[in-house]
């Protein structure tokens, strides 16, 4: 092992442990949803497809995939024609 200085050896043994508390936290609240944040309703997600503009669309398929984007469109598709047929 190389001489390390005090700073560089403090440097590396806080970088160990922010490592591993950074790895503890994610496995332990992995699918879990941050504080305050509340899922929404699907008067507001409807809201927010009708106002969708393609700058958002490209957005959303940037940070969720084209899947994920795909599965909600035709989820608020399906739900616009329950509500306006009453199915």
């Amino acid at each position: 092992m190389p001489n390390l200085s005090i700073d560089e050896l403090t440097r590396k043994k806080l970088k160990e442990r922010m490592d591993d508390a950074l790895a503890l936290m994610s496995k332990r609240y992995k699918g879990k949803k941050p504080l305050g944040q509340e899922p929404k309703s699907m008067d507001e997600q409807l809201t927010e497809y009708d106002n969708l503009n393609p700058e958002s669309l490209e957005g959303m398929l940037e940070k969720f995939g084209s899947d994920k984007v795909r599965k909600w469109s035709e989820k608020m598709e399906a739900e616009k024609t329950r509500r306006l047929y009453g199915n």
